[in-house]
């Protein structure tokens, strides 16, 4: 009866894994639904190695090809068609909106094709493309090798959704850090994109950073082209700026005020967080929060309700595996003092002579 419930708890764990995997392919999850998916990851290891099979099985289906399907799907006939499925079609009461709709229908293809020249191939490619998505839990980093050999790391608690076709290759960042080695094809530049920021590259090795408000690129080797809308009067506009970046170098995108300044980087600091080694230039206190609770099973709150800190950048490189050693030099950093109210619970706040 043991052996029997507990094989019960684990095709339980696996359906759910399949159900979360399904869910996040389709792009279906609220922000609260996001929150239950990855505290279901971080509930028990087994939920994380449950979901890496399932996606794991899902990446072997994708690789079956016509020849492999029953001859009956394979030979099945299309020749009947629904009819009246689009009401502008036939007479009726929707004759009077063609001309709407035919203009709506132009708007949108005007819209469709920026969309699908940012994110690479045609509606019919995207369609035929073979869709992924991975994540990580807390603590938890994962290497992936692509159907190309393109090796991509995530951080702990990252996610990012993975499209192939015969004609492109792409990566949509939902959240978190991610380290690129990309093999290069120059037939199918490969695409990254994170938020309103886009990266194309033929082959290199680069990684991005989402959260806490920022969007980070820093490479390593080869080079890159990264867009994003100019802004103006704090609001993203249409119009997009490009630049591009080569080994050793970095920039960074607010939502606020666009591209920054391109920065020199060490390289071998490209995707040092993979060894806990965590590099900072110009960074603010909540992209280390955000950081330290993806590495670590710690809760680190900023109380700053006058804002005395939101401007407050710094530069430096910590040892992310040395949690207290990190908090300890963090008042030498920042004007701030941190407290622990528990063993895994800290407060961060203005020190008293910047308090009004």
């Amino acid at each position: 009866m043991k052996q029997s419930m507990e094989q019960q708890a684990q095709e339980e764990i696996a359906r759910t894994a399949h159900r979360w995997r399904e869910r996040l392919s389709q792009h279906s999850l609220t922000q609260a639904e996001l929150e239950q998916f990855h505290a279901w990851m971080q509930a028990d290891e087994s939920h994380a190695q449950a979901f890496e099979r399932a996606q794991a099985t899902w990446n072997r289906l994708g690789e079956l090809r016509p020849e492999h399907y029953d001859a009956r799907i394979r030979h099945a006939s299309s020749a009947e068609k629904p009819v009246g499925v689009f009401p502008w079609t036939s007479p009726g009461p929707y004759a009077l909106m063609r001309p709407f709709l035919a203009l709506s229908l132009v708007v949108m293809g005007i819209y469709l094709s920026n969309a699908l020249w940012l994110t690479g191939g045609d509606a019919s490619d995207r369609s035929s493309a073979q869709r992924v998505v991975y994540a990580t839990a807390v603590g938890r980093s994962q290497t992936h090798t692509l159907m190309d050999g393109t090796a991509v790391t995530l951080a702990p608690h990252s996610e990012i959704i993975v499209e192939y076709s015969h004609v492109s290759r792409s990566v949509v960042i939902e959240d978190g850090i991610v380290l690129f080695d990309v093999v290069s094809d120059p037939a199918r530049p490969f695409l990254v994109r994170s938020g309103d920021l886009f990266v194309q590259v033929t082959g290199t090795r680069f990684d991005v950073r989402r959260g806490a408000g920022i969007t980070r690129v820093a490479v390593a080797e080869g080079s890159v082209d990264v867009s994003y809308p100019i802004i103006q009067g704090g609001v993203s506009t249409a119009v997009l700026q490009k630049t591009s970046l080569r080994g050793g170098q970095r920039i960074s995108a607010r939502p606020t005020n666009g591209l920054a300044s391109v920065e020199p980087v060490r390289p071998e600091v490209v995707g040092a967080w993979v060894g806990h080694k965590l590099d900072y230039s110009k960074a603010t206190l909540d992209e280390l929060v955000d950081d330290l609770q993806r590495f670590s099973n710690v809760t680190l709150k900023i109380e700053d309700p006058a804002g005395l800190l939101s401007t407050q950048t710094f530069s430096a490189f910590f040892d992310g595996a040395d949690l207290d050693g990190l908090l300890a030099s963090l008042p030498a950093i920042l004007p701030v003092e941190v407290v622990r109210e528990s063993p895994k619970r800290f407060v961060v706040r203005p020190i008293a002579s910047n308090k009004v």
